[in-house]
Formats: C-alpha cells, sequence, structure tokens
C-alpha cells in the first residue's frame, strides 16, 4: 500500500507539471500573437504628412521655444529660431507687421491643424522668411490637408528666400493682391494643388526648384483671374508677363506622376 500511495503521488506531482508546462507554452504563444508589430517608418506621398524623417527628442521644440515664436513677430524684429521642429496648434500669424525678418536658420514648422496654413502673412510690409521648411503633419484620414504652407494678402515687398515647401501643404504659396512678393531660391515640392498660385499680384520667381507638384506632378505655377479662383491658368516655363518674372527655375515632375 505504501508503494502504491507512493506511485500515486509521483503521477500526480509529473501531471501536474505537465499542466503548467502546457499552460506556460500556451501563454508564450498567446504573448507572440498580441504583441504589437513594429512601427513603420512615416512615408510621404502627396497631400499627405511630409515628415519622413524620424525626430529626436532633443530636436523638438519646447513649449517655451514656440511661444517665443509667436511672440518674436513684432514690427521691426529679427527673430531666428533655433534649428529644431516645432510642431504648430497654430498658424504663425504675420499680420500689420512692418519690417520684420524670420530666419528659420534651418528649423521645420509643422503645423497640426491641417485645414491651416503654415504661415499667414497679411497688411504687412517688408517681410522676409527664410531659411525654413513649411509643412504639415501627416494625415489619418481620406481628407487629407486643406492648409497651404504659406499664404500671403495684400502686402507689400514680401520676400520669401532658401525655404523648403512641401507637400502636404495643398499650395506652397498661394498669394492675393500683395505687391512685390519675391519667390527666390527655395526648394517647392510635392504639393497636392500648386507650388505658387497668385492672384492680383506682381511676383518674381527666380531661382527655385519646382517638383512635382500637382495631381498630375506638372502644377508648378499658376494664376487664379479672380479672387475666388474659379479661372486659373497653368503658367509654363520661365516666362515674363504682366504681374509675373521668371527666371533661373528648374522644372521637374517625379517620374510617378507621369
Amino acid at each position: 500500500r505504501i508503494l502504491f500511495v507512493f506511485l500515486a503521488l509521483g503521477y500526480c506531482v509529473l501531471n501536474l507539471a505537465c499542466k503548467e508546462q502546457n499552460t506556460t507554452q500556451n501563454h508564450n504563444e498567446t504573448a507572440k500573437e498580441h504583441t504589437p508589430a513594429p512601427i513603420a517608418t512615416p512615408h510621404s506621398e502627396k497631400a499627405e504628412g511630409i515628415l519622413t524623417e524620424t525626430v529626436a527628442k532633443d530636436s523638438i521644440a519646447s513649449e517655451d521655444e514656440i511661444r517665443a515664436l509667436y511672440a518674436g513677430i513684432t514690427t521691426g524684429n529679427t527673430l531666428t529660431l533655433a534649428p529644431k521642429t516645432y510642431y504648430l496648434d497654430l498658424p504663425v500669424q504675420i499680420i500689420s507687421k512692418d519690417s520684420l525678418t524670420l530666419d528659420g536658420n534651418g528649423a521645420t514648422l509643422i503645423m497640426k491643424n491641417k485645414s491651416e496654413d503654415v504661415v499667414f502673412i497679411s497688411d504687412s510690409r517688408n517681410i522676409t522668411l527664410k531659411n525654413l521648411k513649411a509643412t504639415h503633419i501627416e494625415h489619418d484620414g481620406p481628407l487629407g490637408c486643406t492648409g497651404s504652407a504659406i499664404q500671403v494678402y495684400d502686402n507689400n515687398d514680401i520676400l520669401i528666400e532658401k525655404c523648403a515647401l512641401n507637400g502636404s501643404g495643398i499650395i506652397g504659396v498661394v498669394a492675393y493682391e500683395t505687391r512685390n512678393l519675391k519667390i527666390v531660391d527655395n526648394y517647392i515640392y510635392n504639393n497636392s494643388r500648386y507650388g505658387v498660385l497668385y492672384t492680383n499680384t506682381s511676383v518674381e520667381i527666380n531661382n527655385n526648384k519646382f517638383e512635382d507638384n500637382g495631381p498630375n506632378g506638372n502644377d508648378h505655377v499658376a494664376e487664379g483671374l479672380n479672387g475666388g479662383l474659379s479661372e486659373i491658368v497653368p503658367i509654363e516655363g520661365n516666362v515674363n508677363k504682366r504681374d509675373i518674372q521668371m527666371s533661373g527655375n528648374t522644372f521637374i515632375q517625379s517620374p510617378d506622376s507621369m
């Protein structure tokens, strides 16, 4: 009887060990099934977000730095940003200002609201934007972005120089009722409608690189014939005619758009 009891106890212990091993294996297999896949690197497509590179935490502008950007938009100021990525809840608005220079110093401005422009300039004169990238955050729905990178409305003497105006902006630069707008040495690319669209504006467009703008990849510059933009005429190549002078620009159509 004693031997039988020991054998029975041994069987029970062995059986429990086997069940525990099976339970552990099943738990591990279940955990593997529910382990999330690695997060994919964001991709860049026209009318989608353009931030394709990983942004290190120490290169993201702090809340104080973003507040300083907004606060620095004052008449007569030269505002130089840190070369960081600024995630914006509101547009950079330059309204009724005179003799202001915004030097991005290599900064990237990313608008989080896809229906807003990144930079909006109105009723101002002698304004310079330079050395920055303007785009929107990647969208997560079917509608995409409806804001432009830069909108210029009713100004005098505006210079946009050495900037990258990119992608999720529906238009790189859209200009209304502005005198002496200069767009010089910029990279204007992957905008979903136009690279530059102007109406009732005198503009010089020199030495820019235009690439893959508009649905067919070749809508780089256009003129709106009325304020409602119901009639739009494409501008092809470097031209000189009423209200527009162009020279030294290069135009590239992406092979994927052909």
